[in-house]
This record gives C-alpha cells, structure tokens and sequence, in this order.
C-alpha cells in the first residue's frame, strides 16, 4: 500500500512499495491465553512464598518465646507443620 496522501499527484513505483514493506519488522504475535498462565502462576507462586514467610515468622517467634515447649505452643507448631505440607 503507497503510504502518499491521496491527493498527491503520482504514487509510489512497485519498487518502492516492496522496500518500504521490507524494512518494516514483523508484527509480534502473543498468546494471551500464554500470558495469562504465566500471571497467574506468578500470582501463586507470590500467595505461597507469603504464607512461607508467615509461617517461619510464627515458628520463630514460638521457638524464641519458649512457647514451643507448652501445650498451646506444640499445637501451634503442629497446625503451622500441617500448613506448610498442604501447600
């Protein structure tokens, strides 16, 4: 397609036409449904990483406060171990 106005007198010989569409780059083809995946996936990956972080920071802070060692602190250290294995 000749990329002159149309009320230029003349148009562009084939052989410009053909160069012109030569030097432009290819257009990028994206899957979305790709995209989409991977956002999703990062998404994931970013929720668990979170609950990780939460998890080690209450076992410190049970381990630390010598909470670990009472009734209490043992069960919360059981449902923390729970957690982490059902992610």
């Amino acid at each position: 397609m000749c990329r002159r106005s149309a009320t230029a007198s003349g148009c562009c010989s084939k052989r410009t036409r053909r160069r012109n569409e030569r030097n432009r780059p290819a257009a990028a083809i994206v899957d979305l449904a790709a995209v989409r995946q991977q956002h999703r996936r990062l998404l994931a990956e970013r929720r668990v990483r979170a609950v990780l972080e939460e998890n080690r920071a209450a076992l410190t802070r049970l381990f630390a406060s010598g909470l670990i060692f009472t009734q209490t602190g043992s069960r919360n250290g059981r449902d923390l171990l729970g957690a982490h294995q059902a992610l």
